[in-house]
């Protein structure tokens, strides 16, 4: 066997290991997620907003810590800098994009 095949080998192998333990882990989260209420709750709020998924819902509860504490999703989008920001200089065309504001 080459040293390169030796090397895809190993590659291979740790990325396989990787795969596994990512699902681990979503499994893990959503276990952790179905055994608290307000979790759960929540997540199904996350879920709703169109385009995000279930990792997307994850991010931002482990972001944000308790969605309840906003009072709508226009605090809970600036706070994580998900906000559009239209960029106006001048004559040139507008063109939006994320703040990238909120906390740091």
């Amino acid at each position: 066997m080459s040293l390169d095949k030796a090397a895809a080998n190993s590659i291979e192998s740790v990325l396989t290991f990787i795969d596994k333990q990512i699902e681990v882990i979503k499994k893990e989260i959503t276990m952790i997620i179905k055994q608290d209420e307000p979790l759960t709750v929540q997540l199904k709020l996350l879920v709703s907003i169109n385009g995000n998924g279930d990792k997307t819902a994850w991010a931002l509860l482990a972001y944000i810590s308790d969605i309840s504490l906003f009072e709508n999703s226009k605090q809970i989008s600036s706070y994580a800098g998900l906000n559009p920001s239209i960029d106006q200089p001048g004559t040139s065309l507008n063109r939006s994009s994320l703040s990238k504001t909120g906390s740091a």
